[in-house]
């Protein structure tokens, strides 16, 4: 926020039609835009004070609701936000036995022999 200013607006549109966990998460508690369907804007403002609001489509929300919302459409990659990565629902095994490949050949430059 710049100095000086009574408060600031941070604003995101999001289109959820592909996105069914957030879909599910605007019909259960009834933030679904009547309109656009498929969209979702995220809202946030923060007072000079500190206090701030958050909103769905508009509608008034807490900021864990807002979170909660969040995790099903962005994920934040930063040197320490690494977070997501803890989470057994997030992480994924790197290699599975169908994509394991051992072969004979130690050459980069050549295809591995099974």
């Amino acid at each position: 926020m710049r100095s000086g200013a009574s408060g600031t607006d941070v604003s995101a549109e999001f289109d959820v039609s592909g996105i069914a966990e957030a879909g599910a998460w605007l019909a259960e508690r009834d933030l679904v835009d009547a309109d656009e369907p498929g969209v979702c804007l995220l809202r946030r403002t923060v007072s000079s004070e500190g206090r701030s609001r958050a909103f769905v489509n508009g509608r008034p929300v807490t900021l864990g609701d807002l979170r909660a919302l969040a995790e099903h459409l962005v994920d934040i990659h930063s040197q320490h936000a690494y977070t997501a990565l803890l989470r057994r629902e997030i992480a994924k095994p790197r290699y599975t036995p169908d994509t394991i490949v051992i072969g004979t050949n130690t050459d980069p430059y050549q295809p591995l022999e099974s």
